[in-house]
């Protein structure tokens, strides 16, 4: 059996990574996937040629659905969304003065 909490914030929140981290930490939420939805759409088989430059390795191609895998990382791509899974979402707000793996990675 799975149990799956969802929280859903507004982008400012993400401007303010202490600010974020400091809620998540309050709420004891420790996300494993996350997903951003998209004010755009896309077509996912158009994003393949950018993220194998980037160095993700499609593991799933549909018309309606692309699936790419990079450091244990899976981002799943659909035409309005971008769905996250594998990697510490802890890392992602970090607020170090380096970027960390995680941050490098969703920037690419």
């Amino acid at each position: 059996m799975r149990l799956f909490r969802v929280l859903t914030l507004d982008l400012n929140w993400f401007d303010d990574r202490r600010r974020l981290s400091l809620l998540l930490s309050t709420l004891k939420f420790d996300p494993q996937t996350f997903e951003l939805v998209l004010k755009c759409y896309l077509k996912p088989m158009d994003q393949i040629a950018g993220l194998e430059a980037n160095g993700w390795d499609i593991d799933k191609e549909t018309s309606g659905e692309v699936v790419a895998i990079k450091s244990k990382i899976t981002m799943t791509i659909t035409a309005n969304t971008l769905n996250f899974d594998g990697f510490d979402i802890k890392q992602l707000f970090a607020d170090d003065s380096e970027a960390t793996d995680a941050q490098k990675l969703l920037a690419g």
